[in-house]
């Protein structure tokens, strides 16, 4: 009889164990393949990304910064995917450098659309120090079911005026 409850109670601790060790496993993203165009001129900076694996939900995403004018800059940035997905998400990041080498994150945006083909965000006028050099980087994420795919996108570097 003690050898029964023994027993018992020792399947289920290690059923709970188990239980927990399944339910805090992590879904992995799916990197995908693609190509970066990026266009940098005094004013602003551009990384489009366009898919070209076959298959892929996400399509074509974008993060841009422009210069604003008197210590101000403008960030923006857009995730698409080729059909409606149950999720699409955007993180914008805004890095800045005082001497375009090392760069430090001090400002993120998260944006996000459900039921949708599309997600973009914008931020103006965001204030910085001028003569620092500044960048924008995004982290685009499109879900469908237990498909994640995710890729990301960073411009050229702006002197803020």
């Amino acid at each position: 009889m003690r050898k029964k409850k023994v027993l018992s109670t020792v399947c289920g601790i290690l059923s709970g164990f188990l239980c927990i060790s399944v339910t805090v496993m992590p879904v992995q993203a799916e990197e995908v393949a693609g190509y970066h165009e990026r266009i940098t001129t005094e004013t602003e900076a551009v990384d489009n990304w366009y898919s070209v694996e076959r298959g892929a939900y996400i399509s074509f995403c974008t993060t841009k910064i422009s210069d604003a004018g008197k210590g101000k800059v403008t960030i923006s940035g857009s995730t698409s995917s080729k059909s409606v997905c149950d999720e699409l998400k955007l993180a914008l990041y805004l890095d800045e450098s005082s001497n375009n080498s090392k760069y430090g994150t001090i400002g993120v945006h998260h944006y996000k659309n459900e039921n949708a083909a599309l997600v973009s965000g914008y931020e103006a006028d965001v204030r910085v120090t001028s003569g620092y050099y500044y960048r924008a980087r995004g982290v685009h994420t499109v879900i469908k079911g237990d498909t994640i795919e995710t890729t990301d996108s960073c411009t050229g570097a702006l002197t803020a005026s």
